[in-house]
């Protein structure tokens, strides 16, 4: 418990606020382009293979809108809103049925009953802010309003009704009260009354429920994640809402489930008629899948007991895991030795459809990266996938700068994207914080997050 005490003071986000004792706030999350492809994909359906040769490659992702890794200048390429506050952190972004992109934040509000409110932005298909929207563009909500708090936006999904689900949790001190909350919009931007209060559901557990990551499909919303949110974890989470925003009873114990001597739930896909979710060994910072049935039952026929680790990752923290166009599953956290946290990697490891790791990706089943000075991949939102199975990684470079990284589907930095497969984005301030990307629909681009310590929020599209 000292060492995982020790680890996640080294890895905890530039961003994080500290709310109490013991508890943090997290920094950085956001899911791919193709949520239907990436994360909902199951073993056994029609996703094809990862193609190889440059004829698939360009049938797959279309007419390119430039060299790869250039920041596009048109519509305008990157959007800059100064009025948030300083402090604010931003993760979760989609784009909604217009074209146009839904982002989520949090933020210090003066005179606000929480100390941070959850805050919604909206952009035209252009990136100009969409001034219709909420008050000037912007949304304030305050997540429970019975109490003050600090409530996080982690995670965001589209379902298939197009209703636009984020995710997170209130935070109150000390964390062993923290509810999960999930709000969902239509596809007009307003609230959704049907869901929860308001378009607000909330979920208390034993201990607090912190989740980073959520997944929608035609059985509710799964959200997935930890007790109180010490940012490893050492019980994993997971609660399932149905389309009322209710705890759905028949999934666990009356909706709630726990696991036991785990990592935190850091993120999850659908597998078959059940979900897979990225976890890993508390003791030794492994990293494995743990697949859950329809009911949330652990799938002891999977793995060893239920739990498919990674033999080669040690010290790693995992953070986000992405079905590939194979059916294969692509993970990414960490690694953070805890005698050197300078010498942290970003790291990506891939594993078969039936759990199995795939050493003959990367070197010894890994592939590392140095991410940066300050910053690794430390949730869902900082990691895509392309639809020919190319991996795109956001993370801060060693000049407070937000860097976008690609590699091939094999492992490789793309020596086609940028420099060395790597690009640097223009800096807002210092520092400026890498925190989500997702590819557009058409996958020419990817739109990239990131936010400024002054609070200046930049969306930045980059060629593919």
């Amino acid at each position: 418990m000292k060492r995982l005490a020790m680890l996640a003071a080294l890895a905890l986000p530039a961003c994080s606020t500290l709310v109490g004792q013991g508890s943090s706030v997290d920094a950085g999350r956001l899911s791919d382009a193709d949520d239907a492809t990436a994360r909902d994909a199951s073993p056994g359906a029609d996703v094809g293979t990862a193609p190889d040769a440059p004829a698939a490659r360009a049938a797959c992702l279309g007419a390119p809108l430039g060299t790869p890794g250039d920041v596009l200048p048109a519509a305008p390429g990157w959007t800059s809103v100064a009025a948030l506050p300083a402090g604010a952190a931003a993760r979760a972004m989609l784009f909604d049925d217009r074209g146009g992109l839904f982002v989520g934040a949090y933020a210090p509000f003066p005179g606000a009953r929480g100390t941070y409110d959850a805050l919604f932005l909206r952009f035209e298909p252009g990136l100009t802010l969409d001034r219709s929207f909420g008050d000037n563009g912007r949304l304030q909500v305050d997540a429970v309003v019975e109490r003050p708090g600090v409530d996080v936006i982690m995670d965001a999904e589209v379902d298939a009704a197009g209703r636009l689900v984020f995710a997170g949790w209130s935070a109150v001190a000390g964390g062993a009260d923290n509810r999960g909350v999930a709000i969902r919009f239509l596809p007009s931007g307003a609230l959704d009354p049907d869901f929860g209060r308001g378009g607000v559901a909330t979920v208390a557990a034993a201990g607090g429920f912190s989740p980073y990551a959520l997944h929608v499909d035609d059985r509710g919303v799964v959200l997935a994640g930890t007790t109180i949110d010490n940012y490893l974890g050492v019980v994993g989470v997971a609660a399932r809402l149905d389309d009322r925003g209710a705890l759905d009873p028949a999934f666990g114990d009356r909706g709630l489930i726990t696991v036991p001597n785990s990592l935190a739930l850091r993120d999850l896909v659908a597998d078959g008629d059940g979900y897979l979710a990225l976890t890993g060994d508390p003791d030794r910072l492994q990293p494995a899948l743990l697949r859950l049935r329809r009911d949330g039952s652990v799938d002891t026929t999977f793995g060893l007991a239920g739990r498919a680790a990674h033999p080669r990752a040690w010290d790693v923290i995992p953070a986000a895991l992405r079905r590939l166009p194979d059916g294969r599953l692509l993970a990414a956290g960490a690694y953070v030795p805890i005698h050197n946290a300078a010498t942290g990697l970003q790291t990506l490891m891939r594993f078969e459809a039936d759990g199995r790791a795939d050493l003959g990706y990367g070197r010894d089943g890994l592939v590392e990266e140095r991410a940066g000075a300050t910053s690794f991949v430390t949730s869902s939102p900082f990691l895509a996938v392309q639809c020919d199975g190319s991996v795109l990684t956001t993370t801060i470079a060693s000049g407070s700068s937000a860097m976008v990284h690609r590699f091939t589907p094999d492992g490789l930095p793309d020596p086609t994207f940028g420099r060395d497969g790597r690009v640097v984005l223009p800096r807002l301030a210092v520092p400026t914080f890498g925190q989500a990307l997702r590819v557009a629909p058409d996958q020419r681009s990817v739109l990239v997050l990131s936010i400024a310590s002054d609070g200046r929020l930049g969306v930045h599209r980059l060629a593919l």
